[in-house]
């Protein structure tokens, strides 16, 4: 901002007031600003107006001076000439000293303006390369959370597929439990039956009855072993159950906490899903063995009708108590 001329014969007045000679360099300090070439316009004009209110006033009439020889005269002329243009001289000189003094600050304000610049551009394309490569950077952690997080979800995805898979297994192991304990139900009530009705049998009937009583005895007991065993199955199953609706519910919260706790959601969920994968394991093993002792009771069901077939058509050497005196079982075939 350009500098007033009331700043300038203020700042020439203090300078003044100290004793000093009011100087451009003095009152560009003073002011701390401005160019020299507008504080000497306004210093001349200061000067101007310092001259005038100096100026002694005019004396009094006096008596008219005695004519001076036109000789002294050219010379006082030609003195008052020298002495003017010795004071432009000086005037000129200092104001080119005053000019050349400017010239030299601005000129090194300008060097270090541009030094500034050349400081500022070179930290802006510092900055610059930092954030390109802070952005690689981060699109390349972006990039590798993705993929993370795609391999999680597919992982889980094909944890749940197989744990749809085992439900439905379950299920129908459970259905099919269902069906073998009805029967055994059924087979019991036969047994009990064919007991009352052989009741008053022939004593070789009897024997034979008894033989088949002790075989149904030991089938019951098996019968009952099967279903203990598929009792402590379904336990196992519903602890089972429990235990998916668990990770299920685990793994929902370490979806939500994935973002903060990648590392440790990856490795408790590869933990999960061995345990997941031994109880899948367990339930198939146990699985496999129910229906294994599922097939031995309805073979020992099956040679119990066969047992039991024997008994109703075996009629070759009957007395008394022929096939036709005999009561028919409920479970003979045809």
């Amino acid at each position: 901002m350009a500098i007033t001329k009331e700043q300038v014969i203020r700042a020439a007045e203090r300078i003044a007031e100290r004793g000093e000679r009011p100087t451009n360099p003095r009152i560009r300090a003073e002011l701390g600003e401005g160019s020299y070439s507008t504080i000497n316009k306004h210093m001349a004009e200061w000067r101007a107006a310092q001259a005038e209110e100096q100026a002694p006033e005019p004396a009094p009439l006096e008596p008219e001076a005695p004519e001076v020889p036109e000789e002294l005269t050219a010379q006082a002329q030609q003195a008052a000439v020298q002495l003017v243009t010795a004071a432009w001289r000086a005037s000129d000189a200092r104001h080119a000293e005053a000019v050349e003094a400017e010239r030299h600050a601005l000129q090194a304000e300008f060097d270090k303006l541009r030094a500034e610049r050349q400081r500022h551009d070179a930290e802006i394309e510092e900055l610059n390369d930092a954030l390109v490569r802070l952005e690689a950077q981060g699109e390349e952690a972006v990039a590798a959370e993705v993929e993370k997080a795609e391999a999680v979800r597919q992982e889980l995805a094909a944890v749940q597929r197989q744990h749809a898979d085992t439900r439905e297994e379950l299920a129908a192991v459970a259905a099919t439990g269902r069906a073998d304990r009805e029967r055994i139900t059924e087979l019991r009530k036969e047994v009990e039956a064919a007991r009352g009705q052989t009741a008053e049998a022939e004593q070789r009937e009897r024997d034979q009855r008894e033989k088949a009583n002790a075989e149904a005895r030991k089938l019951g007991d098996h019968l009952s072993e099967i279903m203990a065993s598929l009792e402590s199955w379904k336990k196992e199953a519903a602890a089972a159950k429990a235990a998916q609706q668990e990770a299920e519910e685990a793994a929902e919260r370490e979806r939500a906490a994935r973002i903060n706790a990648e590392q440790q959601a990856e490795e408790q969920c590869q933990e999960r899903l061995t345990g997941y994968q031994k109880q899948l394991q367990e339930a198939e093993h146990r699985a496999v063995a129910a229906e294994a002792r599922l097939e031995e009771a309805q073979a020992s069901a099956r040679r119990f009708d066969a047992l039991l077939a024997d008994l109703g058509g075996d009629g070759s050497e009957r007395g008394p108590g022929s096939e036709d005196d005999q009561p028919s079982l409920p479970f003979d075939k045809g």
